[in-house]
């Protein structure tokens, strides 16, 4: 491990023992009274976005902390060596001091680096949630196939020595991959080269869900828009706010500490990925400029991967998981605005106008609030539950180094150790316990109305679990990053 990622091992083994654990229904009510003038940060390379400074919960980031964020970004020595594991079993057992910390692997996947693995990347692994139908100017063995495509990465400079990412794969419409695609040349099963080519492109769909779909979509998109509105203009006794509240518990701590570790020069991103600082400020502006606000059933239409869209014998498991998380939020959301007066009587007030003024044009839509509000809160709501669970949880691949590296070489096919070290200590904060959306949210809601609405919630989700658990019994590799019982109410880490 470098010295970087000691330090902030460190630290997050501090914060770990420190922090207290809560259940849904003991997370506190509101703290602090609304403050148009808070005190807020720019996040680094990009403009307009701003963090919150003080959480609800927490206060501000200490001195100590932030100091100390700041040194070991300054003072720490780099480590650019290309070493990648030589074995499965070197690689964990270098990763048994995360132990304690780092949660187990969803799935244990027998099967990690051959074509039918590359299919189940894409489909149910961690490629899942950006896969998209091909156009309809494909080529005949791949007319009404799939492709994911990260091959834009490749135009994002990386330091001398690392190779860039990059690669669209290409699959027909049974689910056969049939190229990766890198620039202007095909690689194809049977190729020289061809595991490395499937390494490259699962190393780089790992890269870009963690900045743009984790940090980008999860944690700085509408989450922080609703965040910092909400610290702005919603009195805490007010009925949205005390809503909101177990679904925003430790965000503003969470996305505070991550912007300053994350996105600064020298900091964990410039060092543990292979960008050189240019390559990761062009790459964290194409992470946000890519983020929209979409109801998630027209995101699957306009992928063309809605389950009614699909080839007969073709399911996606992450499709059809998420899409009942979403429905089911949807249908919460509407329950709540429907039956809580107390909500429903906020509405017209001058800060709930002000609130959703605030989120801005890309989040209302220069819509009146009563036509806008359930496909914000409903977008809002699945982004920091369902989402995040799928785009955050990047243990398992962690855990064999034949998956991906988030620094490569020529011809690759093991993870980097010292990269894969740092990835580890990032991911270790992800162990620490937050409440869960299958919890008792009725204690936080404003009326009876509201409290009724979320028993109504917790009741569907049960019953959600029980249809997951029986699809996952007929599937060859379960998926179970969404089960009720695993998924987060807020972003805490």
């Amino acid at each position: 491990m470098d010295s970087f990622s000691k330090n902030l091992w460190r630290l997050i083994s501090l914060n770990a023992r420190m922090v207290k654990n809560y259940s849904t229904e003991q997370i506190p009510p509101p703290q602090r009274e609304a403050n148009p003038q808070v005190s807020v940060h720019p996040l680094a390379l990009e403009e307009g976005l701003v963090i919150v400074d003080v959480d609800d919960d927490e206060g501000a980031l200490p001195v100590i902390v932030r100091l100390y964020l700041w040194l070991i970004r300054m003072l720490s020595p780099w480590d650019d060596r290309l070493a990648p594991w030589s074995s499965v079993e070197e690689a964990r057992e270098g990763l048994k001091v995360f132990e304690p910390l780092l949660p187990k692997g969803e799935v244990a996947w027998a099967d990690v680096d051959s074509d039918l693995a590359l299919w189940r990347w894409v489909s149910e692994g961690y490629g899942a949630h950006r896969l998209e139908r091909v156009g309809p100017k494909a080529v005949e063995e791949e007319k009404g196939g799939f492709v994911c495509r990260f091959d834009f990465m490749s135009r994002f400079a990386v330091r001398k020595g690392f190779v860039p990412f990059g690669g669209d794969a290409y699959f027909d419409a049974r689910g056969r991959v049939t190229r990766i695609r890198f620039g202007s040349q095909d690689m194809r099963p049977g190729d020289a080269g061809w595991a490395a080519a499937r390494f490259r492109f699962r190393s780089s769909s790992l890269v870009w869900g963690q900045l743009a779909d984790h940090f980008g979509r999860s944690h700085y998109h509408i989450v922080n828009a609703v965040l910092v509105s909400t610290t702005r203009h919603l009195p805490k006794a007010h009925p949205l706010r005390r809503f909101l509240k177990p679904f925003l518990f430790r965000t503003g701590a969470a996305n505070n500490f991550a912007s300053r570790l994350l996105f600064s020069k020298n900091g964990f991103f410039h060092r543990t990925l292979a960008f050189s600082w240019e390559g990761l400020h062009a790459a964290l502006k194409r992470a946000f400029a890519e983020q929209r606000m979409e109801p998630f059933d027209a995101e699957l239409h306009r992928k063309g991967i809605h389950p009614t869209e699909l080839p007969e014998g073709i399911e996606l498991p992450y499709v059809v998981e998420a899409l009942a998380f979403w429905e089911l939020i949807f249908r919460f959301v509407n329950d709540l605005l429907e039956n809580s007066p107390a909500i429903q009587a906020s509405l017209t007030d001058v800060a709930t106008e002000e609130w959703w003024d605030g989120l801005g044009g890309e989040f209302n839509q220069g819509r009146r609030l009563e036509e806008g509000l359930a496909d914000v809160l409903a977008n809002f709501l699945f982004t920091l539950t369902a989402y995040h669970a799928q785009v955050q949880n990047a243990e398992t691949y962690l855990r064999d180094p034949r998956f991906a590296s988030v620094r490569l070489g020529e011809g690759q096919v093991m993870a980097d150790r010292t990269s894969n070290l740092g990835l580890a200590t990032l991911l270790s904060a992800v162990g620490i316990p937050s409440p869960l959306i299958n919890g008792d949210l009725s204690p936080h809601m404003p009326d009876e109305g509201a409290k009724a609405a979320a028993r109504r919630f917790r009741q569907a989700l049960q019953e959600l679990s029980v249809a997951m658990d029986r699809r996952n019994a007929a599937r060859v590799l379960p998926y179970r990053m969404l089960e009720p019982a695993r998924v987060a109410t807020s972003i805490t880490v």
